[in-house]
């Protein structure tokens, strides 16, 4: 809603609404987030929406179920999901989704994935041996920090994530959050070599 509403300022026929007024109107509904990761969660957000099974539990709280009047017009109505910067696969599956639910729905991504910078981005190391050494210590501090036994997060859970989920390395953060894909030493707390770590960009966690 923030982003949406900034919009206001440079397009007058934009108004911020609740979801459910945005249904009983005439006029298309624009859904604006800053990050589109995996996908899994908007499409888990919409499965709960609309009542139907929900294909990847990633333990967060959803609170917005539609009434089935509101799931009707939800499916006729034309609806764009738009997002600040996106990964490839989440645009794909999303949009698999959005097609396999014949849902009248568009996705549009500001920065795509291709433009996003990452800690694998050549150009901002001296030479490969600063580079490797760089990865190196990320990953080292990641896993650390990610390490959770007791929350199921052993070993193998923590490699794949040791550089921000799915190992993007992304170098990306917003006013409100910093995407999970982002280099997780720049988000994650938790302790590295036995001593607390304070990371720049806190990441929120989700309900």
């Amino acid at each position: 809603a923030y982003y949406a509403a900034d919009l206001k300022q440079s397009a007058s026929e934009l108004e911020t609404v609740s979801l459910e007024h945005a249904l009983d109107r005439e006029k298309p509904v624009i859904l604006i987030d800053d990050f589109l990761g995996s996908g899994r969660q908007v499409v888990g957000i919409i499965q709960y929406m609309l009542g139907l099974p929900i294909t990847d539990d990633l333990g967060e709280k959803r609170t917005l179920k539609l009434s089935a009047r509101l799931v009707e017009l939800f499916r006729q109505k034309e609806v764009a999901f738009m997002f600040a910067a996106g990964l490839d696969r989440g645009i794909s599956h999303l949009k698999k989704f959005l097609a396999k639910e014949g849902l009248n729905a568009k996705v549009s991504v500001g920065i795509p994935e291709s433009q996003l910078p990452t800690t694998f981005d050549s150009g901002i190391y001296k030479n490969e041996r600063q580079c490797s050494d760089f990865q190196r210590r990320c990953k080292k501090i990641g896993r650390e920090l990610l390490l959770n036994p007791t929350r199921g997060h052993d070993e193998a859970w923590a490699r794949e994530r040791a550089l921000g989920y799915g190992n993007c390395g992304l170098l990306v953060s917003f006013p409100y959050n910093t995407p999970a894909h982002t280099l997780t030493c720049l988000w994650s707390t938790g302790k590295s070599g036995g001593k607390p770590w304070s990371p720049f960009f806190s990441r929120r966690k989700k309900e």
